[in-house]
């Protein structure tokens, strides 16, 4: 992973995140209520599942944001990736992964609820951004349940990788769901 500036990172989260917005508002809810199989999640469980996960990315580096802080290592700006995250990341891209239980979801928000939390949880991550540059937040870690221990940068870039997967998926149902419709 090449080296990407903290701008960098948020902007490309941010551009993930308004084209997985407008993919998730234009599905209908009937068509987002789906399973295609009884071991794979329907769309509405993947938008929580996704909601989950960031709202735990940005409590995580909030965290790790604040230990770097207190050490008070002046940063640069820049993303320092930690070795594993880039490994295993790279790796994950090609493999399917089981969600631990924590970050399950339970079906009880509707859509708009869950991106409503998506974006409120978008805007605290946004309140950290200036910490991000003004500090090294290289040194201290979270572990992840497939990627071991990450440090904030990690986590940020993890959070849209992790968005935009899930849209790829989100993508795959839909077009499943559209073939069942002209097949029928």
């Amino acid at each position: 992973m090449s080296q990407k500036s903290i701008d960098d990172i948020f902007a490309a989260n941010d551009a993930i995140r308004a084209e997985y917005r407008e993919e998730i508002e234009a599905i209908s809810p009937e068509d987002a209520a789906v399973r295609l199989s009884d071991d794979q999640w329907s769309i509405n469980e993947i938008v929580e599942h996704t909601a989950i996960v960031f709202s735990a990315v940005v409590k995580i580096c909030r965290r790790l944001l604040a230990a770097a802080e207190a050490e008070a290592a002046a940063g640069d700006g820049f993303a320092k990736f930690s070795e594993g995250f880039v490994t295993s990341s790279a790796a994950a891209a090609r493999t399917p992964l089981k969600a631990p239980d924590s970050v399950l979801p339970s079906g009880t928000l509707s859509i708009g609820q869950l991106l409503a939390k998506m974006e409120s949880d978008r805007l605290e991550l946004e309140t950290l951004r200036g910490n991000f540059k003004r500090f090294d937040a290289s040194r201290h870690t979270f572990p992840h349940p497939a990627f071991g221990d990450m440090n904030a940068y990690d986590w940020l870039a993890l959070a849209g990788g992790h968005e935009k997967r899930h849209l790829a998926q989100i993508r795959s149902i839909l077009s499943q769901i559209k073939n069942q419709h002209t097949a029928g």
